[in-house]
């Protein structure tokens, strides 16, 4: 047997499509439900044992097995169950209200295992054959299928009875073929394993028949072998319905499924078979035509009925290229043998027999189509129409401007013999020339060859013929008024019989199935079969054929040649690609690199070699070192040794070493050197490399000497803590002792005075050693900030003379001060400039055993415009310093030793003079020699200040204080006993509590209100910064004056100022606290409040007092100008605020700043000042923080207006 060679391909592909979609499963494997047709659960009545069995159970398990079975089981994914059986299932789970789980096997066998072994609860699918144990319920089916076999239409009828010499495909096991070879012995079978690769095959001619069930075989056939294949029923056991099976003792399990197919409507039935694909005769019981006895007699007695099927009456019947007889027409036989057991076999007319005629042998057979007379012809009937369509009229595309027949008078118009319209229209259309022809297409070859003006045609077949053949040369331009064409099929009139089986078999069919059937034919592609030969036709073959021969034979050669070709492009290719990539490596890497031959020529070397060596590649090339001469003579001789060695020791070489260019630099390189060798294995010259690690010495070096230093500042750390314990424990032991025998009242009354002098000045001396130490930290942090005031530099250095001439006369040293300025008034920091000079008196006079010491202070021109330049030196005659002291006595925590490392000191006073001098624009410098002594320099810069006259109406804070009263708050008894005692001595009135708490409840019953708070800032419960925001609520709330509330604390970070400042505290006060530090804060105070107060009758306010001149109607009238006014500008200050507009914020506090000024309040016209400034850099976080300070110091002034406006 013949097999075309593309069909067979065809036929492959499919195949291994089907392989690759197929799911490769495991014995048992769980898959998804996936119910493709949605339907409404019926309404079901279950028994009693049905609903234990759905209350002990959770799930319904459900097997499915083997390959793909489609419709039934269609295996699209490995993970999912969908088809009909799947829908099915999905209607169980949700009538039931259970979930389904379905699990697969490989075989059917595995499944009826698990089945017997509780692993599932059902079978999903089987047919009756498939099952023949006792011991399972079998549910009605709930499809009804048949076997079939599926057949070419070259087959006889005589090869159809017993495929007699046919080869016949099969899907199923052992038992199967067993089966089939039953029932056809002389029958070739051939296995699948799956039906689509099966179908395939008898497509493309692979082999001749196949059998299967019918509802796959319907499946399969739409999916696009329905031109090519037909169906036939066969006479073996045709039932294959398919069910669902339990185990016989599961019958509630079986009567649940039962009832609920029982339930299920016929609709519903029919919806699912359509869906895929099937009509309703796969649920519909058998004979649903009614047939009668007489009728299934006869199909009894007559199984095989002869058929004629027209050649050219597209497309309800006509044979296609490959000599196939196709058509609507053949699949509407096709479905009458399924539903009647007819089996149709094609015959040809006998020569010179019309194709609308029956031969009289053959008088028990039907004619396929044929077009309805008026009258039959005689021995002739008609079953019904299957087909109507409307006469049309047919031009040429091209030029055709006819649109009725009434307008071709004269013209050639084509119609067929059967169509039985050419006697009318000639009637109708006289002057029309009719021409009849055998059939459609030789019709319109007329009118497309010019042979004819127009063709009269069923519009079915128009459509269908010039879509397929005569696209863009035919075109419809009208149809007729005259009745439709009726497509009927004829049988003899001595066989009513077999007239009404096909007429109940067309009824039987839905218009739907029809109408799908008639579809696929009126888009198929069927041209004519046009044969040309010619005399010259076998001469051209054998042409042909040599020269296809010829050009596959140079198409093969060219393609291998392009292949060698492209192949050694590929090949060259990727060499360029490896050197390119050798090459960049190379090149490019950043590590010098080189090779040379065993005469030390260079050979190669990368860009990183040439770039430090400063060179070009000529000046390297095929030269050696002493050649290229770019290093010294010294280092080639090494780097030949080096080579040398490597060469010696067949094995890679790693040194550090010294190389020195011909510039003279000098680099330290880390060099690798190894032999490379040729094919042979012989050592050919060296391949070498070094790194620069210049750098990375001179950071090794760099470390060594950080961590000498580090650990000599360990060394002055741990001399600085010896010192600090031998200084610490002085004073202290002076501090204990006198005040032990103070205590125990052991000392002698008139040495009392003398023991409480000398412990007080052992307290200032612990003082002022703790004092340097948080001096020296504040400055390493960056908080110690300048307050710039006026002072006299003569009067400043002049009272610290003051303070050390004592300390010098003990030493019997001369003290002598030399002053030459013209400007002794400046700008700076009082406290910082106290301590630099005090400083440096103190050294000098501690290190100086016999001689002087000199302060002279001079005044130079300066460099900088607005700033005066000042030397202020201290000169001694001690011991001197080397050039080494004089860099370390800077050094925080160093004492330089050489007749100094017996002093007292902590090593830190210098170190923070320098630090001093730097933030009051200066600098602090040593000028010393060994034996002679020493001078320390004070070079800085200043500004000018001219001091103004104080005002007759000053007053002295000391003699014009009144008693404050005072709440004391400290947790600490002792603390708070030396404090009120020091308040009480001032002459103000103190409160002392003990915390937080009993503070807040005497500061609400006091009346009048307190003064002023002092509270300890670290104190349990609630801490002393909390007390004094709530103090401030409280405040605002009762609407009184901001009073001055200090916080006292140990710790002097700026932090904990910066928190106090946050709470609201006025300032901090730092323990210890001294008598007199003490009184200079109540004294500021007092003058802001009430240092001067008012005459009785008199209406001046303390604003007012140092304006004399003023009558009291003027004081009352500026008083309430000044309370509109500032409450209008400090409103408008805060709208500038807010807007974030930094020349607005600073125009409104200027403005209140002339206000401050003019009333002299201080402390207004200072937070004025601030923020103008901060508003220039826009550090708005600081001017909100002066914004509160500003609202409350404008109340205050508000409130003490008004109360002595009332007055």
């Amino acid at each position: 047997m013949r097999v075309d060679i593309y069909a067979f391909a065809w036929a492959l592909i499919v195949f291994f499509f089907s392989i690759e979609n197929v799911p490769a499963y495991a014995k048992k494997n769980q898959v998804e439900l996936l119910a493709r047709t949605q339907i409404a659960s019926p309404e079901i009545m279950l028994s009693g044992e049905s609903v234990r069995w759905i209350i002990d159970n959770k799930t319904i398990k459900l097997a499915i097995w083997g390959n793909p079975h489609p419709p039934i089981y269609m295996g699209y994914d490995s993970k999912t169950y969908e088809g009909i059986g799947a829908d099915y299932a999905n209607i169980l789970a949700k009538t039931l209200n259970k979930r389904v789980e379905v699990y697969h096997f490989t075989t059917l066998t595995e499944a009826k295992k698990g089945l017997d072994q509780g692993d599932v609860d059902a079978l999903a699918f089987y047919t009756p054959t498939d099952l023949k144990a006792d011991n399972y319920l079998t549910t009605q089916p709930y499809l009804l299928d048949y076997q079939v076999v599926v057949h070419k239409n070259n087959l006889d009828s005589q090869s159809l009875l017993n495929f007699k010499k046919s080869e016949l495909a099969f899907v199923g096991d052992d038992e199967t073929q067993r089966s089939l070879r039953s029932y056809f012995p002389e029958a070739r079978l051939k296995p699948y394993l799956y039906f689509s690769e099966a179908m395939a095959s008898l497509a493309y001619k692979a082999t001749d028949a196949f059998w299967l069930n019918a509802s796959t075989a319907r499946f399969l056939i739409k999916q696009g072998v329905e031109t090519q294949a037909k169906v036939m029923l066969q006479t073996l056991p045709a039932t294959a319905n398919v069910s669902f099976a339990v185990r016989s003792e599961n019958r509630g399990l079986f009567q649940a499924i039962e009832s609920t197919l029982t339930a299920l409507p016929l609709a519903d039935r029919i919806r699912i078979i359509n869906n895929w694909g099937l009509d309703a005769s796969f649920v519909v019981k058998k004979n649903p035509m009614m047939l009668n006895p007489d009728e299934l007699a006869w199909i009894h007695q007559h199984p095989n009925v002869p058929v004629i099927l027209p050649r050219a009456m597209h497309p309800l019947s006509f044979v296609d290229e490959r000599g196939f007889t196709n058509g609507y027409a053949h699949s509407l036989l096709t479905l009458i043998a399924e539903r009647t057991g007819i089996k149709f076999s094609h015959v040809t007319p006998a020569p010179g027999l019309h194709e609308g005629s029956l031969p009289e042998k053959q008088a028990q057979g039907v004619i396929a189509s044929v077009i309805r007379q008026p009258q039959p012809e005689v021995g002739m009937r008609y079953s019904r129409s299957f087909a109507i369509s409307p006469w049309v009229l047919v031009v040429d595309g091209r030029g055709g401007e006819f649109t009725s027949l009434a307008q071709m008078a004269g013209k050639t118009v084509t119609l067929t013999h059967d169509s039985g319209l050419y006697s009318s229209l000639k009637a109708h259309y006289p002057r029309v020339n009719f021409e009849l022809t055998h059939n459609l297409t030789d019709a319109m070859l007329k009118v497309v060859r010019k042979q004819a003006d127009a063709a009269i045609s069923p519009q079915i077949s128009a459509d269908y013929l010039i879509n397929k053949q005569f696209y863009n040369k035919l075109v419809i331009t009208n149809a007729l008024g005259i009745a439709p064409a009726n497509f009927v099929m004829a049988v003899s009139s001595e066989n009513p019989i077999l007239l009404n089986i096909l007429n109940k078999a067309m009824l039987d069919l839905s218009p739907k199935t029809m109408q799908q059937d008639l579809s696929p034919w009126q888009n198929y592609q069927a041209p004519p079969k046009v044969t040309v030969w010619d005399k010259y036709s076998r001469d051209l073959v054998k042409v042909a054929g040599l020269v296809i021969l010829l050009l596959m034979f140079f198409f093969v050669r060219n393609r291998y040649l392009g292949r060698r070709l492209a192949e050694r492009r590929r090949y060259e290719q990727q060499l360029e690609d490896q050197l390119r990539f050798i090459r960049t490596l190379i090149d490019d890497s950043p590590v010098a690199l080189y090779v040379r031959d065993l005469r030390w020529k260079m050979l190669q070397c990368n860009n990183t070699y040439l770039q430090f060596f400063n060179t070009k590649l000529e000046t390297v090339k095929d030269k050696s070192l002493a050649e290229s001469g770019i290093i010294s003579a010294a280092s080639t001789k090494a780097f030949q040794r080096l080579y040398q060695k490597t060469l010696q020791s067949k094995a890679p070489l790693f040194t550090q070493l010294s190389m020195t260019t011909n510039d003279g630099k000098v680099s330290q390189v880390y060099h690798w050197s190894l032999p490379y060798r040729d094919h042979r294995g012989e050592i050919n010259g060296i391949i070498g490399g070094f790194i620069d690690i210049t750098e990375r010495e001179q950071l090794l070096t760099e470390l060594k000497q950080a961590k000498k230093v580090a650990e000599k500042a360990a060394v002055s750390k741990t001399i600085f803590l010896a010192q600090m314990s031998h200084e610490i424990r002085t004073p202290l032991n002076a501090l204990i002792g006198l005040l032990e025998l103070e205590h125990r009242q052991k000392s002698a009354p008139a040495k009392r005075a003398h023991n409480i002098a000398v412990a007080w000045q052992a307290s200032q001396s612990l003082l002022a050693l703790v004092g340097n130490i948080l001096d020296m930290a504040k400055i390493e942090s960056g908080t110690h900030n300048i307050k710039t005031k006026p002072i006299s530099l003569r009067d400043a250095i002049q009272s610290q003379l003051t303070l050390f001439n004592h300390l010098a006369m003990q030493k019997q040293l001369t003290l002598s001060y030399h002053c030459d300025t013209t400007d002794n008034d400046i700008l700076s920091d009082q406290t910082m400039f106290n301590q630099i000079v005090a400083n440096l008196l103190s050294n000098a006079i501690k290190f100086t055993e016999r001689g002087k010491v000199e302060v002279c202070l001079q005044q130079r021109d300066s460099r900088r415009q607005g700033l005066k330049h000042y030397i202020l030196r201290v000169t001694d005659t001690g011991p001197g310093l080397t050039e080494y002291q004089q860099q370390a006595i800077f050094e925080p925590f160093v004492q330089v030793e050489d007749g100094r490392t017996n002093a007292e000191g902590t090593g830190l006073g210098l170190s923070i003079c320098r630090q001093l001098a730097n933030k009051l624009n200066g600098e602090l410098t040593v000028e010393s020699q060994p034996g002679v002594g020493a001078s320390f320099i004070f070079d800085f810069y200043a500004e000018s200040h001219c001091p103004e006259n104080i005002s007759d109406a000053s007053v002295d804070p000391e003699t014009n204080q009144r008693a404050l009263n005072i709440l004391v708050v400290d947790d600490n008894a002792p603390n708070r006993l030396v404090l009120c005692q020091q308040l009480e001595y001032i002459g103000h009135n103190a409160v002392a509590v003990e915390d937080a708490h009993q503070a807040l409840i005497r500061w609400n019953l006091a009346k009048p209100p307190f003064d002023m708070v002092i509270s300890d800032c670290n104190m349990p419960g609630m801490d002393g910064f909390e007390l004094i925001k709530q103090l401030r609520n409280k405040e605002q709330e009762k609407k009184l004056p901001r009073r001055p509330m200090y916080g006292l604390t140990a710790m002097a970070e700026h932090e904990v100022v910066e928190r106090g400042k946050a709470a609201g505290m006025t300032a901090c006060l730092i323990k210890p606290l001294s008598l007199e530090a003490l009184k200079a804060h109540l004294a500021v105070e007092n003058l802001t409040d009430n240092a001067i107060p008012a005459k009785e009758g008199d209406v001046k306010t303390f604003f007012f007092s140092r304006m004399p001149n003023l009558s009291s109607s003027a004081i009352r009238d500026l008083s309430e100008t000044l309370l509109v006014s500032n409450d209008q500008d400090i409103k408008q200050l805060q709208a500038a605020i807010s807007s974030k507009n930094p020349q607005q914020t600073k125009d409104c506090a200027h403005r209140l700043l002339g206000t401050a000024r003019m009333i002299k309040a201080e402390k207004l016209g200072h937070l004025c000042s601030d923020i103008e400034r901060f508003s220039a850099s826009e550090q708005w976080d600081i001017i909100e923080s002066l914004l509160v300070s500003c609202i409350d110091e404008v109340r205050d002034i508000a409130f003490n207006l008004e109360r002595e406006y009332e007055c």
